[in-house]
């Protein structure tokens, strides 16, 4: 247990992105921060790209200005990653992506969401937001823990036949 930092999120899911920035990413708000530097059409869709410093953020932008996918590069700090954002459904007068996956293949990170008749007007209790550990389980407190040893990446495809 401990504060929600990118550091304690990222013992878990191995991408140092702020919390506030991944539930935003896996509820469909790509980060729009920065220049825009072009806009290119392809077939059925147009690539935004954004600058902010050192990161690059690439938006491909599909119909009714859904963005589709996302790519971040460049961030000190932060492996280059994609998003990707499927399943889009109509709530509240806007579209939202029903699937949603985040991927860092160079840091071997591979997070997946897929919601099941979402409502966004739907109250949501506090009490959804308070776990208890299981019975015999270890607690550690992160603020007080030190750094754990990384985890090396684990392969996200399985290995080619014959390897």
């Amino acid at each position: 247990r401990g504060a929600a930092t990118a550091e304690h999120v990222a013992r878990l899911v191995r991408l140092p992105l702020s919390p506030e920035r991944i539930v935003s990413l896996l509820l469909g708000a790509p980060p729009l921060e920065g220049e825009a530097v072009s806009a290119e059409p392809g077939r059925g869709f147009v690539t935004l790209v954004l600058r902010d410093g050192p990161r690059t953020v690439e938006l491909r932008v599909g119909p009714r200005a859904v963005v589709e996918r996302v790519t971040s590069r460049g961030e000190p700090g932060v492996p280059d990653h994609e998003v990707r954002y499927g399943g889009f459904v109509d709530l509240l007068g806007g579209r939202f992506p029903e699937e949603v996956e985040i991927v860092a293949p160079g840091a071997g990170v591979r997070i997946g969401i897929a919601w099941k008749e979402p409502d966004l007007t739907a109250p949501v209790p506090a009490s959804l937001f308070r776990l208890e550990p299981p019975s015999g389980a270890r607690v550690v407190d992160l603020d007080e823990a030190p750094e754990p040893p990384p985890i090396p990446p684990l392969p996200l495809a399985p290995p080619a036949q014959g390897s």
